[in-house]
């Protein structure tokens, strides 16, 4: 019971500091993009050293912003 509200817990957290981040996280993709730095699959290093966040939520990010090109 304790493990489950442990969890609901850091999905919420997760869920809040995704929707507060993602503006600021796809615009610096677009910019990384433009530059030409590095190729866009290997971008998830990028979003983490700059974003000081885990890995996993840094490849949430990079799939729903390389999935917001399908969208367009």
């Amino acid at each position: 019971m304790l493990f489950e509200i442990i969890d609901k817990v850091e999905e919420y957290q997760t869920d809040w500091q995704y929707d507060e981040m993602k503006e600021d996280v796809f615009d610096y993709l677009e910019e990384l993009r433009e530059s030409g730095e590095t190729n866009m699959f290997e971008a998830t290093d990028y979003i983490v050293e700059t974003f000081e966040i885990s890995k996993n939520m840094a490849r949430k990010f990079l799939i729903d912003w390389m999935e917001s090109y399908n969208n367009a």
